[in-house]
Protein backbone atom coordinates (compact mmCIF):
# COMPACT_ATOMS: atom_id res chain seq x y z
CA UNK A 1 0.00 0.00 0.00
CA UNK A 2 1.43 3.42 -1.06
CA UNK A 3 1.52 6.43 1.24
CA UNK A 4 -1.59 8.04 -0.94
CA UNK A 5 -3.89 4.69 0.25
CA UNK A 6 -2.89 4.62 3.56
CA UNK A 7 -3.78 8.26 4.01
CA UNK A 8 -7.18 7.79 2.42
CA UNK A 9 -8.06 5.26 4.60
CA UNK A 10 -6.62 6.33 7.96
CA UNK A 11 -9.67 9.45 6.38
CA UNK A 12 -11.63 7.03 6.08
CA UNK A 13 -11.47 5.00 9.77
CA UNK A 14 -11.50 8.34 11.33
CA UNK A 15 -15.24 9.43 9.75
CA UNK A 16 -18.38 7.68 10.07
CA UNK A 17 -21.95 8.94 9.95
CA UNK A 18 -23.74 7.39 12.94
CA UNK A 19 -21.43 7.35 16.17
CA UNK A 20 -20.31 3.20 16.83
CA UNK A 21 -21.97 3.03 20.44
CA UNK A 22 -24.66 4.83 20.03
CA UNK A 23 -25.67 4.54 16.74
CA UNK A 24 -26.85 8.44 16.65
CA UNK A 25 -26.38 10.04 13.45
CA UNK A 26 -23.95 12.29 12.73
CA UNK A 27 -24.69 16.09 13.87
CA UNK A 28 -26.87 14.33 16.50
CA UNK A 29 -26.68 14.41 20.31
CA UNK A 30 -25.01 10.85 21.46
CA UNK A 31 -27.81 8.51 23.40
CA UNK A 32 -27.35 8.63 27.32
CA UNK A 33 -25.10 6.36 28.60
CA UNK A 34 -22.55 6.56 25.04
CA UNK A 35 -18.69 5.58 25.63
CA UNK A 36 -17.93 8.00 23.10
CA UNK A 37 -19.74 11.18 24.14
CA UNK A 38 -17.08 14.01 25.41
CA UNK A 39 -18.19 16.31 28.28
CA UNK A 40 -18.44 20.40 26.51
CA UNK A 41 -16.84 21.05 29.88
CA UNK A 42 -13.76 19.25 30.26
CA UNK A 43 -12.93 16.92 26.92
CA UNK A 44 -12.67 14.00 28.38
CA UNK A 45 -16.02 10.95 28.23
CA UNK A 46 -19.28 12.21 29.66
CA UNK A 47 -20.35 9.24 31.11
CA UNK A 48 -17.17 9.13 33.62
CA UNK A 49 -16.51 12.71 34.34
CA UNK A 50 -17.44 14.68 37.01
CA UNK A 51 -19.72 17.52 35.17
CA UNK A 52 -22.02 15.07 33.65
CA UNK A 53 -25.23 15.98 35.36
CA UNK A 54 -23.98 19.58 35.39
CA UNK A 55 -23.89 20.12 31.76
CA UNK A 56 -27.14 21.38 30.37
CA UNK A 57 -28.66 19.36 27.32
CA UNK A 58 -28.11 22.56 24.77
CA UNK A 59 -24.47 22.93 25.86
CA UNK A 60 -23.64 19.31 24.73
CA UNK A 61 -21.75 17.90 22.50
CA UNK A 62 -23.40 16.76 18.99
CA UNK A 63 -21.62 13.47 17.12
CA UNK A 64 -19.24 14.68 14.43
CA UNK A 65 -18.37 12.06 12.35
CA UNK A 66 -15.56 11.68 13.92
CA UNK A 67 -13.72 9.29 16.96
CA UNK A 68 -13.04 11.42 20.01
CA UNK A 69 -10.20 13.48 19.85
CA UNK A 70 -8.83 12.13 17.17
CA UNK A 71 -9.68 15.05 14.51
CA UNK A 72 -7.32 17.08 17.26
CA UNK A 73 -4.83 14.53 17.03
CA UNK A 74 -5.33 15.42 13.22
CA UNK A 75 -5.39 18.99 13.34
CA UNK A 76 -2.28 19.07 15.89
CA UNK A 77 0.09 16.70 13.75
CA UNK A 78 -0.27 13.96 16.62
CA UNK A 79 0.79 10.57 15.23
CA UNK A 80 2.79 7.90 16.21
CA UNK A 81 3.54 4.42 15.14
CA UNK A 82 4.28 1.08 16.96
CA UNK A 83 8.00 0.20 16.33
CA UNK A 84 9.37 -3.15 17.73
CA UNK A 85 11.76 -2.89 20.46
CA UNK A 86 10.65 0.89 20.46
CA UNK A 87 6.88 0.87 21.43
CA UNK A 88 5.17 3.96 20.48
CA UNK A 89 7.21 6.76 17.86
CA UNK A 90 5.82 10.11 17.14
CA UNK A 91 5.60 10.02 13.52
CA UNK A 92 4.06 11.94 10.56
CA UNK A 93 0.39 11.51 9.55
CA UNK A 94 1.41 9.90 6.19
CA UNK A 95 3.57 7.16 7.66
CA UNK A 96 2.64 3.82 7.00
CA UNK A 97 1.08 2.67 10.90
CA UNK A 98 0.16 5.70 11.79
CA UNK A 99 -2.41 6.29 14.79
CA UNK A 100 -3.72 9.50 16.33
CA UNK A 101 -1.48 9.70 19.38
CA UNK A 102 -4.19 10.40 22.47
CA UNK A 103 -1.17 9.54 24.64
CA UNK A 104 0.29 12.94 23.56
CA UNK A 105 -2.74 14.85 23.41
CA UNK A 106 -3.97 14.44 26.58
CA UNK A 107 0.08 14.99 28.14
CA UNK A 108 0.76 18.53 25.97
CA UNK A 109 -2.86 20.02 25.17
CA UNK A 110 -5.36 21.09 27.35
CA UNK A 111 -9.33 21.65 26.84
CA UNK A 112 -11.07 24.96 25.59
CA UNK A 113 -14.22 25.14 27.17
CA UNK A 114 -15.51 27.99 24.96
CA UNK A 115 -14.32 26.28 22.38
CA UNK A 116 -15.05 23.09 22.31
CA UNK A 117 -11.84 21.73 21.32
CA UNK A 118 -8.38 20.56 22.77
CA UNK A 119 -5.14 22.74 22.00
CA UNK A 120 -1.52 22.86 23.20
CA UNK A 121 -0.97 24.37 26.21
CA UNK A 122 0.94 27.41 27.06
CA UNK A 123 3.89 28.01 28.60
Amino acid sequence: MNKDQNTKEADNAMMTEHCPDCHCAKDQFHRPGCDLERCAYCGLQYLCCDHAEQVPDDDRMRFNGSFPDQEACEELGLFAKLVPGQGWVACNRDEPGAFPDLNTLYATCQWNRQEKRWQRRRG
